[in-house]
């Protein structure tokens, strides 16, 4: 699973600088090498040459390394050739501390009487200091001014240690040429002029400090005229040797020009030509660079003690030098970059590398590389396509730290050349390699990303430092992000259970459950490694499983009374660590009432911002408690269906009717019942109602209504349940009851219903205002009494207050009913009488006969009980009164009620009552008689019914109507007015009537009575089964004292 990853350290950096104090004892100068050109030239590369046989040590020691190339270099601003391999080239030297004169030099000097001895990283190494020259001191001329070196060594005795070495390579005639950044060994407070320079010490070979001038030291000044006056033989050669000498003479120049104070001194002046014979050319012409190096006596004539001078002529402009400065890796899809490669230092050989989240890359994710390579030279590119080879390493191996130029895939490497244009001086270019993807067979290991600048620039001379060429960035790599996924969201009540759905009145609590499916949440670890050429680099080490902020927004929704809804917000937290697998719950903190059987739970899931990936799905679920519960209205009726009246008015009606409730199983268990208003509507008035519901029907609810009823009309009642939204309603098909329903007569076919009935439209019909029947219609029902027993189903209920707010504040209470009402049956012998009581009958002669007649005190006969006829004279009047009684144990006898205050008052609920069904209503009870006397062709009634003549009046006085059990109802014939005196009503029998018997015929309207009474059951359907009532009585009177035979008139007053 852990895969090393090394990268490049740090290699020198190119500053410009003079070197002085040296001494070189006969054990250095015989491994110095002087200009001896034993060079031979590349043909495959016109930057590379290579040691000939005529250096046969050099040449064997390089192919020790793997190839006696070397390569033309540009470094602190000096062009020389270095043995150290470029970064495109695989096999050579990989830094300078392998270089030959740095190795058998190394214990050269006399260290105990240096100055700098404190540099040394090891005294038995000479060659390797610590620290480095700083540009300020070379560019002045002066020793010291020492700064950290940014170079690292790689092999041999210092690995990891920064430092200087004193060689770095060859000129372009294999002269050794040192390294201007390195120490000198002796010269704290040193100037150029501290002490005399030896004239011409290349031909001095005695001087313990001696090296062999080159071909510079030695060219003589060569005049254009020696040139013409040449042979031709010798021309080619003088014409070489001038070259060489105007080449040192303007190095020279430049060099002072460089270093000023080498001019002048003490007011002494110091030409060109002077420099010229005291310095020699050790690293000459290329690209107007080199080294000069110098002997001082810095003891006295007769005891001289020698020590060299080195000074580097630099070329800040022309620094041929391409460097990747960046090299980022960025998510295709989100833009995101992951891990990114820096280096703004020229000539050093690797950049830091820094992560980003995770720092790791994914499988099968789209990456793109992008390399930015900036041109420091001072002219573009001579190369037209500039080229960097990118791409990564699999299974990377630490001891090659450099990308290699490899093309293609062979399994462990995919690099691919990416191209661009040429790049504009002094700028810079990106090029990217575009749509990278890590296989599979990656996760849980490492690559490494790299980029390389192309060989052609160096080969064309673009870029003459490599040491800033590569690009390399470690990564881990692990399983594509997955995603968190919803499972489940959970109904949980108060002890913590899961139930399947919600019950009215209970409180309950949501639990989201989400479970993650992909590659850990996990971020790469890495330690710092070394490889076997020095180079620093991030190797993993470990995963390391970060806190992860999780949340789910809830939001749920609460149905209300009356459909209105609330919600209850709150963000859930939790932070973990997530693995493949790995299930969170989100638990609700407020345990909240639900008065209604509704819950819509809605979880919006979020994941920390910098772990977005892993939540690619959908992030908001949703939840839906939504139980079927429904409330119907069934067996619709209107009691009486027939009242039977011709001048209408105010009657009361009974609407009877069944209300089903259907509730899940679950709520039944829980015993579930509800206080559910309804309303009533009649004749265009509507009435609400409160009933308390169980499961299924809750037969024989009646209520009484008020109707203005009109003569031969019919009128249906309408039932609304839950109207207003009280109470929770929900239905998953269309097969749902109705929640209102009119009345109809569709069903009365069921039973027998008086003869008569004129009920109109069958199908539309709930109560229809009948025909006045007379005892003479074949339809009379003649019938005084009525005894039935009455059975009534009283349900006792008994819940809990639960009050409860809204999130707005406003006020509720639930009644949780968690028993069974208690139900009865109760069966009431009950009865009811309609008849006429009394007919009073009193004349002159009743009056004036009392006793003998059997009248009153008032002269008043009985005609139902009189033992002998009432008698009245011809020619004189008589007057009527009929007493008609009303009688019923129906409403004292019937169990009581306690009713449920509604919805508007739902806070003054106490969660008791009892319901009684069915409950009568009381009866109508016209308020009319009806009297047939002798002689008119019409009866004599109140209302003037049915074509009668109104002479009849209700004696309020006398009548008896506050109690609905016992009602008396007293008619008396209307009071006449003459002249302004009232007077009794009277029936005036003609003076000419003759002396028999004659008939008066009373009698009252057909009621209902009780229309509540003989329910019975029909194939499932309730039916108050009809029983009028109706009293009739045919009664005689006698006229005595009459002439004539026949009754002619009679005259009513």
């Amino acid at each position: 699973m852990n895969k090393n990853i090394k990268r490049a350290s740090l290699s020198a950096v190119a500053f410009t600088m003079i070197l002085s104090g040296y001494t070189t004892p006969v054990l250095a100068k015989n491994y110095i090498n002087s200009g001896d050109n034993s060079f031979d030239k590349n043909p495959f590369d016109t930057t590379s040459m290579s040691f000939s046989t005529r250096n046969k040590d050099r040449r064997e020691w390089y192919n020790k390394f793997g190839s006696p190339l070397v390569y033309k270099t540009y470094k602190n601003g000096v062009y020389f050739y270095s043995p150290v391999r470029p970064r495109d080239v695989k096999t050579g030297l990989s830094n300078y501390s392998g270089l030959y004169e740095n190795y058998y030099t190394k214990k050269a000097g006399n260290v105990g009487a240096w100055t700098t001895s404190g540099l040394l990283a090891s005294r038995s190494n000479h060659n390797f200091k610590t620290k480095a020259k700083s540009i300020a001191s070379v560019k002045k001329g002066t020793a010291g001014g020492f700064v950290p070196s940014v170079n690292m060594d790689t092999t041999g005795e210092f690995p990891g240690k920064y430092g200087e070495w004193r060689y770095l390579g060859y000129s372009s005639d294999a002269a050794s040429t040192g390294n201007a950044l390195f120490p000198e060994d002796y010269g704290y407070g040193y100037h150029p002029h501290k002490h005399p320079y030896v004239t011409k010490p290349w031909q001095n070979s005695k001087l313990p400090n001696f090296v062999p001038g080159t071909t510079f030291d030695t060219a003589r000044p060569i005049t254009q005229s020696q040139i013409d006056k040449a042979s031709a033989r010798e021309k080619d050669s003088l014409i070489a040797e001038k070259k060489r000498f105007d080449t040192k003479y303007n190095l020279v120049k430049k060099l002072l020009a460089q270093n000023p104070t080498m001019t002048k001194y003490n007011g002494k002046s110091y030409s060109i030509g002077y420099w010229m014979d005291r310095l020699s050319l050790t690293a000459p012409a290329l690209h107007d660079t080199g080294v000069f190096r110098g002997i001082w006596n810095v003891g006295t004539t007769r005891n001289p003690v020698y020590r060299y001078m080195e000074y580097a002529v630099i070329n800040e402009v022309e620094q041929r030098n391409l460097m990747i400065t960046r090299m980022e890796v960025i998510e295709k899809s989100s833009g995101d970059i992951v891990g990114v490669y820096t280096n703004n230092s020229p000539g050093k050989k690797t950049g830091s590398v820094s992560y980003r989240g995770e720092k790791v890359l994914y499988t099968q994710t789209k990456y793109d590389l992008k390399v930015t390579v900036k041109n420091l030279n001072n002219v573009a590119t001579k190369v037209p396509q500039s080229v960097v080879e990118s791409g990564y390493k699999k299974n990377y191996n630490p001891t090659t730290a450099y990308p290699s130029n490899f093309r293609g895939t062979n399994g462990n490497e995919y690099l691919k050349a990416v191209k661009g244009g040429k790049i504009a001086a002094k700028g810079s270019m990106n090029f990217y390699l575009r749509d990278i993807i890590i296989p599979d067979d990656q996760a849980d290991r490492s690559i490494m990303l790299t980029g390389l600048i192309g060989a052609e620039h160096r080969k064309q001379q673009d870029n003459l430092n490599t040491d800033d060429d590569a690009a390399i960035l470690p990564i881990a790599v692990k399983a594509k992000p997955g995603d968190m996924q919803m499972e489940k969201i959970e109904l949980i009540d108060e002890s913590g259970k899961v139930v399947p759905q919600p019950i009215p009145g209970e409180k309950y609590r949501v639990r989201y459950t989400y479970q993650y499916n992909g590659g850990d949440i996990r971020e790469a670890r890495y330690y710092t490694a070394t490889d076997k050429d020095g180079n620093k680099y991030p190797v993993f080490d470990y995963w390391y499983y970060p806190m992860v902020d999780l949340s789910v927004k809830s939001n749920i929704e609460r149905k209300l009374p009356r459909g209105s809804s609330d919600f209850s917000q709150e963000t859930i937290r939790i932070r973990s660590q997530v693995s493949n697998g790995d299930k969170f719950q989100f638990t609700t903190k407020e345990a909240v009432l639900y008065e209604n059987p509704y819950v819509k739970a809605t979880g919006d899931f979020e994941i920390s911002d910098s772990y977005q990936r892993y939540n690619s799905g959908t992030d908001i679920h949703t939840k839906l408690w939504e139980r079927p519960y429904d409330y119907g209205v069934e067996n619709l009726q209107v009691v009486p269906r027939t009242e039977r009246t011709a001048t209408g008015g105010k009657m009361k009606v009974a609407v009877s009717f069944t209300l089903t409730q259907d509730a899940p199983s679950e709520a039944i268990k829980k015993n579930f019942q509800e206080d559910i208003d309804f309303s009533v509507t009649l004749d265009g008035k509507t009435k609400t109602f409160t009933e308390h519901l169980v499961e299924g029907k809750n037969k024989n609810v009646v209520v009484e209504m008020e109707a203005d009823v009109k003569p031969h009309d019919w009128m249906a009642a309408t039932v609304n349940i839950n109207d207003t939204g009280d109470a929770w309603e929900f239905s998953k098909t269309e097969n749902v009851k109705a929640n209102n329903s009119a009345s109809t007569l569709q069903n009365l076919s069921l039973i027998s219903l008086p003869k008569g009935d004129n009920y109109g439209n069958n199908n539309t019909s709930g109560y229809v205002s009948g025909y006045m029947l007379t005892p003479g219609d074949d339809e009379w029902v003649s019938n005084t009494e009525n005894t039935w027993t009455q059975e009534y189903r009283v349900t006792d209920f008994k819940g809990v207050r639960v009050p409860y707010q809204s999130k707005s504040g406003n006020d509720y209470v639930f009644t949780k009913y968690t028993q069974k009402p208690v139900a009865t049956t109760e069966k009431v012998e009950q009865e009811e009488s309609y008849k006429i009581q009394r007919v009073l009958f009193r004349s002159k002669y009743t009056k004036d006969n009392r006793e003998q007649v059997g009248a009153d005190a008032n002269g008043w006969v009985d005609m139902l009980t009189a033992s002998k006829l009432p008698r009245i004279k011809a020619g004189y009047g008589y007057e009527l009164k009929v007493e008609v009684a009303y009688k019923t144990n129906a409403f004292s006898t019937q169990p009581g009620k306690v009713d449920i205050p509604n919805f508007a008052n739902r806070l003054s609920r106490t969660g008791t009552g009892t319901s009684v069904r069915p409950y009568h209503v009381e009866p109508n009870i016209p308020q009319d008689i009806f009297v047939k006397v002798p002689g008119m062709d019409k009866a004599m009634s109140v209302t003037g019914a049915n074509g009668t003549v109104p002479k009849l009046v209700l004696d309020t006085r006398a009548s008896k109507l506050d109690n609905v059990e016992d009602q008396l109802f007293v008619y008396t014939m209307q009071v006449s007015n003459d002249m302004g005196v009232e007077e009794p009503g009277k029936v005036y029998v003609g003076e000419n009537v003759k002396d028999g018997e004659y008939q008066i015929n009373v009698w009252t309207p057909q009621i209902n009575g009780i229309p509540t009474k003989n329910l019975i059951d029909v194939n499932g359907l309730s039916v108050y089964e009809p029983s009028l009532l109706g009293d009739n009585h045919e009664l005689r009177f006698e006229v005595k004292g009459s002439a004539t035979d026949d009754l002619v008139d009679t005259i009513i007053q």
